[in-house]
């Protein structure tokens, strides 16, 4: 048989999932699914299923097949594809994993919409204040200099402030498609857990997220009873955030059984809210359902502190933004309402 070429890029986690889960449930044959199930996706992610389909086609063992580089598998849901074969859960284990990851993405986009959506009011009241600046209150200077008025201090510090915007016009014309650019990256979710994580206000939420998807990933490995270094190791490797990915991928190579996985993980610095779960690490099939409550725990903590921020954050800016703007249009109408009065 002719080999398969190989993808142009490694078989997204949740595509491959969504297949075998599919296949499973029908009770068709490995291939037979991965075919009909390939149809529906993407070319990337077609070539991918395909090539799969027919390494399995060739009489290739399932295991053999999905540590296969030419399949580019994702290195955590090969080993959960592995477990779920030695204990016959297949099916449960990737409707699991598919459920953590679709929780795992309404949380992130909840957190970027949350952050968001201030981020879109400042930035279009920084605009308009910035486009008052540079071409009508000009237009006001010019009429303050024809009647030869004394201006109030408000008025004199809002023009100056408008020669200066004047002056760097062009820098501030990049700075705003710059950002205007990045508030674009942040809607798609490249930008916004990583960010929030940096702060130590705003980071809570991102942070009790990312510590739900690692106990959701590493609780079908225990429960599947895989040794704890390998388990370990393809749950870092799955991890979204990138400073638990490190201190997880640390933690599998660091814990050889010779010490408790607790003090293996304070020795690497992992998050406290994590170390301390692991001292049930003894109980077995026990612990996989520790870590799922804990999982749901930080499900919800990320969503209770995403509302929170959002409650206090949107107010905040309507205010700032409210003064800022009051006092751009009260700083052009106060010359004119003492003119006004002089006339009169």
């Amino acid at each position: 048989m002719t080999e398969s070429p190989t993808p142009r890029q490694p078989l997204d986690a949740v595509t491959a999932a969504e297949a075998l889960q599919r296949t499973v449930r029908a009770g068709v044959p490995l291939a037979t699914g991965l075919r009909a199930y390939a149809e529906e996706c993407p070319a990337a992610s077609r070539n991918g299923l395909i090539g799969l389909a027919e390494t399995v086609e060739s009489g290739v063992p399932v295991e053999t097949a999905l540590e296969s580089p030419r399949h580019a598998l994702p290195p955590y849901l090969a080993a959960l594809i592995r477990a779920g074969l030695e204990t016959g859960q297949l099916g449960t284990m990737l409707e699991e994993f598919l459920r953590q990851q679709r929780r795992g993405r309404r949380v992130g986009q909840q957190l970027s919409l949350d952050l968001i959506y201030p981020l879109f009011v400042i930035y279009f009241s920084a605009a308009i204040g910035l486009l008052m600046l540079i071409f009508v209150v000009p237009m006001f200077t010019s009429i303050f200099e024809d009647f030869g008025l004394t201006l109030p201090s408000l008025t004199d510090s809002m023009i100056q402030l408008s020669r200066l915007a004047v002056y760097l016009q062009i820098p501030i014309a990049v700075g705003m498609l710059v950002s205007g650019g990045l508030l674009i990256l942040m809607l798609a979710g490249q930008v916004v857990l990583p960010m929030l994580d940096r702060s130590r206000w705003l980071g809570g939420g991102a942070r009790a997220a990312s510590y739900s998807e690692f106990c959701s990933l590493l609780a079908p490995l225990v429960e599947a009873q895989q040794s704890l270094p390998r388990a370990l190791d393809a749950c870092a490797r799955a991890l979204s955030h990138s400073r638990l990915r490190t201190k997880a991928l640390l933690l599998s190579q660091k814990f050889d059984g010779s010490q408790s996985l607790e003090d293996a993980a304070d020795e690497v610095g992992m998050p406290v809210e994590l170390a301390h779960l692991f001292r049930w690490e003894q109980r077995g099939a026990a612990f996989g359902q520790i870590l799922r409550s804990w999982a749901d725990l930080f499900t919800l903590a990320a969503e209770g502190r995403s509302r929170v921020m959002l409650a206090w954050i949107s107010p905040v800016v309507v205010v700032v933004v409210g003064v800022f703007i009051g006092l751009l249009i009260l700083s052009l109408f106060l010359p004119l309402i003492r003119l006004t009065n002089s006339l009169s």
